[in-house]
C-alpha cells in the first residue's frame, strides 16, 4: 500500500475517463501487462488481459502542469496509488510511456551510453532540471532513443511500483508504424500524430525512417506550418505524397479540413488513444 501524509489523502483527484471491465479480477496480477502514460496532460492507466487479448481497466487523469512540480506530481501520484491499490502488483509487464518533447534519435554506430546528456544538450540546449537521462534500441533502424525525465519519477516508481520500464512514448509509435507499413510504402509516407499542444511528424519511405520529430503548437494554424514546413523541407510532393492522422483530431473537425485544404491524399488512422502502449 502506497502510503501519503493527510494533504494528500484529502485531495480530490478523480479520474476523467475510468472503465473496468466485470471480467477484472486482481487475484492473478502476472495475467495482465500496465502500461502507464505520463504527459503534459496528466496520467492514464491501461490494464490488458493478455490472454484474452482484451483491455479490462482504463484510467485517465486530466491534470495539466504536473511535469516539473515535485510536490504536487508526488502528492497526486500516491492519491492515485492509494485509491486504486492494485496499480503496485507484480504485473507480467509494467511500462511507463514519457510523453515529452526531451528525446532525440542517435544513430547506432554512434551511440554511446555516457553521453546521453549530451546528445539532448545539443539538440536541445540546456534543460533547466534535473532530469533522468535514459536510452532504448529501435531495432528495425538500428538506433537508439534517448530521452529524459525529471530525476524525482525514478525514485517515486521505485518506491510505489513492483517492477518497471521506462520508455518516450515515440519508441512504440515508430517500431509499431515501421512493422505495419513494412513492404507497404512504394515511395514516401507521412504520418501526423496530434497531441494537445505538441504534434508528431514522422516519415517513412521503403528503406525505413526517413525523418521524425516533434513540433510545440498553440493554434491550428500552427500545426498546418509546422506539417508544411516538413513536406517542403524534405522535398515532398503535397499533391502526391499521402498523410495518415492519428491522435487528438476528428475527421468532422476544422483542423482537418485545413489540412485537406493543402494536402491532396489525406486519411485518418485508427483512433491512437491508444498508442504507446506494449503488451
Amino acid at each position: 500500500m502506497v502510503t501519503g501524509n493527510s494533504k494528500e489523502k484529502k485531495m480530490n483527484i478523480k479520474p476523467d475517463i475510468f472503465y473496468q471491465d466485470k471480467s477484472f479480477d486482481i487475484t492473478f496480477p502476472e495475467k495482465y501487462t500496465l502500461s502507464i502514460r505520463l504527459g503534459s496532460d496528466g496520467f492514464s492507466f491501461l490494464l490488458l488481459d493478455v490472454s484474452q487479448h482484451k483491455y479490462v481497466v482504463f484510467l485517465n487523469y486530466n491534470i495539466v502542469n504536473l511535469w516539473f512540480d515535485e510536490t504536487r506530481f508526488t502528492a497526486i501520484w500516491k492519491v492515485i496509488f492509494n485509491t486504486h491499490q492494485w496499480l503496485n502488483k507484480s504485473f507480467k509487464s509494467t511500462h511507463i510511456f514519457i510523453e515529452n518533447q526531451y528525446s532525440t534519435l542517435i544513430p547506432g554506430v554512434l551511440y554511446n551510453a555516457n553521453q546521453m546528456s549530451e546528445y539532448l544538450r545539443f539538440n536541445m540546449g540546456e534543460i533547466p532540471y534535473e532530469m533522468k537521462y535514459d536510452a532504448a534500441p529501435i531495432k528495425q533502424i538500428s538506433a537508439y532513443q534517448v530521452f529524459s525525465y525529471p530525476a524525482f519519477c525514478e525514485k517515486l516508481w521505485q518506491e510505489t511500483l513492483a517492477q518497471y520500464k521506462a520508455l518516450h512514448f515515440s519508441i512504440p509509435m515508430i517500431e509499431s508504424l515501421l512493422i505495419k507499413n513494412k513492404h507497404k510504402i512504394l515511395d514516401k509516407k507521412v504520418f501526423l500524430h496530434v497531441r494537445k499542444k505538441h504534434i508528431d511528424i514522422i516519415i517513412l519511405e521503403k528503406e525505413g525512417l526517413l525523418f521524425y520529430n516533434t513540433f510545440e503548437y498553440t493554434t491550428q494554424e500552427d500545426l498546418l506550418y509546422y506539417l508544411l514546413y516538413v513536406f517542403e523541407n524534405q522535398k515532398l510532393n503535397t499533391e502526391e505524397i499521402p498523410l495518415m492522422i492519428t491522435g487528438d483530431i476528428e475527421k468532422q473537425s476544422t483542423v482537418f479540413d485545413l489540412i485537406k485544404t493543402y494536402i491532396r491524399h489525406v486519411s485518418l488512422g485508427e483512433d491512437a488513444a491508444l498508442c504507446g502502449f506494449y503488451e
